[in-house]
């Protein structure tokens, strides 16, 4: 909060001290936010250095959690079907997070009491137990793996598109600011 502050502040002196450059400035960063947007490239995306080695980084976690990934998919499709079915239903999308909390609530420990009864009525005691950890973080790593692949993808964009990226650089806000 402190470092967007100080960034507002230098911002705002900018604009201040040389009204007409932060103008054209402030134009081709709205310029490059549309396009940003329309090409559906994620703001994390474009903060990145090295956009190939982060997209490296990503695929190779990608690929090495997809097993654990397809399960916790398999087990949570009740909770993720209800929150689609629910949230396709919303005239306010503000509450869309508040949905997804609350079927999340309510649904996940259901799967897990049956999942983790599952187990051990038909595995060895020391393998159930080990299935009853992975039950339980199973829902988070469902979701974080879907935002993991949906930056994933924004990165894949932000790495070839060489002409934005330019567009990007060309603003030297890094420097600026």
């Amino acid at each position: 909060m402190l470092r967007n502050r100080a960034t507002v502040d230098k911002v705002l002196k900018y604009r201040e001290e040389h009204p007409d450059e932060a103008k054209n400035l402030f134009e081709r960063v709205m310029d490059f936010a549309k396009e940003r947007r329309r090409q559906k490239i994620s703001v994390m995306s474009t903060a990145r250095k090295y956009p190939l080695i982060n997209f490296l980084w990503k695929f190779a976690v990608l690929l090495i959690g997809l097993p654990y990934f397809a399960a916790s998919a398999v087990v949570n499709l009740p909770v993720w079907l209800t929150t689609l079915i629910i949230k396709g239903k919303l005239v306010d999308k503000a509450f869309s997070n508040t949905v997804s909390y609350g079927v999340e609530f309510v649904l996940f420990p259901l799967i897990f009491v049956v999942g983790t009864i599952i187990l051990f009525c038909n595995l060895p005691w020391l393998w159930a137990l080990g299935g009853t950890v992975l039950l339980f973080f199973s829902y988070m790593v469902f979701v974080d793996y879907c935002e993991l692949c949906r930056r994933w993808i924004s990165d894949v964009r932000w790495t070839f598109k060489n002409k934005l990226r330019k567009q990007y650089e060309s603003l030297n806000l890094n420097n600026l600011f």
